[in-house]
């Protein structure tokens, strides 16, 4: 396909780029994009010991090593500001030891649908056998909380202060469960733009023309049983980028989270 672009400066030219999974890597569609860094970490304001993290990756358990490695400088922190807009998801197996740190009371976990098919009962509940008339002509959906880490709980002094997630509409699958678990502490507020509204654990496949394709294998809900996908998570403070703030690399979320955690009376002098 072709795809007329405009720079800044207002010259136009044309790209040619082809839907192919198999040569994906050869073409990069926005430049400086990739590789990324599984976690940033900086102090955004050291005065105030604001500090920022980007948590880029929960498919690779190297997140988790690098992670811990910048712990011991972040706990320092006063306030926080955790940027998962990039982050399209992984496993929980990645995110829940994270989540932990910043957990200084217990959180509330999400909850899934899956429907579970048995050919042979939903022939027979179509023939009228009552003992299986529930798998119906679908099959049923079975609700439980699943085992979401395999790692022993992390049990060290937790790191409660004003929290801002800055999130978008890239912000898919596994990190936006992380947000579903961080919702229930009372420290953290949501920065940025609607999320992706998609559970984890997709079947993936292609279909011709060399597209790939990802469909939920779960309903995923909030722990009162709220439904999520399709719907994702609406930001507290909302804040959208705009062409304009591109072209002078302004970052309106960012800012939006840096005035909010100001305003908290919690951000207080550093510790020691």
């Amino acid at each position: 396909m072709v795809v007329a672009i405009a720079a800044p400066d207002g010259h136009k030219r044309e790209l040619e780029l082809t839907r192919d999974l198999s040569r994906r890597a050869d073409q990069k569609w926005v430049a400086g994009e990739y590789p990324r860094p599984r976690v940033v970490f900086r102090w955004e304001d050291e005065d105030e010991r604001i500090a920022y993290l980007a948590l880029n990756n929960f498919g690779n358990p190297r997140t988790l090593e690098d992670f811990n490695a910048i712990w011991p400088e972040l706990k320092k922190a006063s306030g926080l500001i955790i940027d998962i807009r990039k982050n399209g998801g992984g496993s929980s197996d990645v995110f829940v030891p994270i989540l932990q740190h910043f957990a200084g009371s217990p959180y509330e976990e999400p909850l899934i649908e899956a429907r579970v098919n048995n050919s042979a009962r939903r022939a027979w509940a179509f023939q009228g056998w009552s003992d299986y008339a529930a798998y119906g002509t679908t099959g049923i959906m079975v609700r439980e909380t699943p085992k979401w880490t395999t790692h022993e709980r992390w049990n060290g002094e937790p790191l409660v202060v004003p929290t801002a997630i800055l999130a978008g509409p890239n912000t898919a699958s596994a990190a936006e469960s992380f947000m579903m678990f961080a919702r229930s502490l009372p420290q953290v507020f949501f920065v940025g733009e609607q999320r992706f509204g998609s559970s984890g654990q997709p079947l993936v496949f292609e279909v011709p023309g060399g597209v790939g394709v990802m469909i939920c294998a779960v309903r995923e809900l909030w722990p009162d049983g709220t439904r999520f996908v399709g719907i994702g998570i609406t930001p507290d403070f909302p804040a959208s980028p705009r062409v304009s703030d591109f072209r002078v690399n302004r970052d309106q979320a960012l800012e939006r989270a840096l005035e909010e955690i100001r305003k908290l009376a919690c951000v207080v002098t550093p510790r020691g």
